[in-house]
């Protein structure tokens, strides 16, 4: 109801409505209907806007249609990945810009972990190299060691599968497993293993 107000508020020229239906009433406009073969390219342009919104398709396209949804998705996640092997840098960005094999921009090392938590916390376990750190930044930089070691093995895939909507590294390693490569497959086996997270929510 609230959209049928704000519409025929701000959409319709109620005032202009009037005038030109008295103008009809006094004769000064007349009314023609026009029958055509085929709609006007005006009318044609409407009607072709409306005639495929309520198509119906098949399972298997709406499927694909999810399927490219959730990889786009998982692709613009943004992540801060790590050196587990130096600590001396910090690489930030998309996961779809990330190249297959990362590797760390000081020492070249593939052991990168993806590290979960804000950037104060960052700068102090860069800082400090791992040494002296409270006991959250040994719990953060523990869990981003955890991660660095699917990493370093499968790559890339390993980082699209770690940010999955509450998956864990035990998730993304059972994926991995099954497909270590970024096939519509490995995409499947991560969806399942989203909806399966969400459903245990729930129970």
């Amino acid at each position: 109801m609230e959209a049928l107000r704000f519409t025929s508020v701000t959409d319709y020229d109620w005032p202009g409505t009037r005038r030109e239906l008295e103008r009809i009433i006094r004769g000064e406009v007349s009314v023609k209907v026009v029958r055509l073969p085929a709609p006007s390219p005006l009318a044609a342009l409407t009607i072709n806007r409306y005639l495929y919104e309520f198509e119906t398709f098949a399972p298997e396209r709406v499927h694909r249609v999810v399927l490219n949804m959730v990889k786009g998705r998982l692709m613009s996640e943004r992540v801060t990945l790590i050196c587990v092997e130096c600590l001396a840098d910090a690489i930030r960005s998309d996961v779809g810009s990330l190249d297959p094999q990362p590797r760390c921009p000081a020492c070249g090392s593939r052991k990168l972990g993806l590290f979960r938590a804000d950037e104060d916390l960052l700068s102090s376990v860069l800082a400090k190299r791992g040494k002296s750190l409270s006991s959250e930044e040994r719990r953060v930089l523990r869990e981003a060691e955890k991660t660095a070691e699917l990493i370093e093995r499968y790559g890339k895939a390993a980082i699209v599968a770690l940010v999955g909507r509450n998956l864990t590294v035990k998730d993304a390693e059972r994926i991995l497993s099954a497909e270590p490569r970024l096939t519509p497959r490995f995409f499947e086996l991560l969806m399942e293993a989203e909806k399966e997270r969400l459903l245990q929510a729930f129970r």
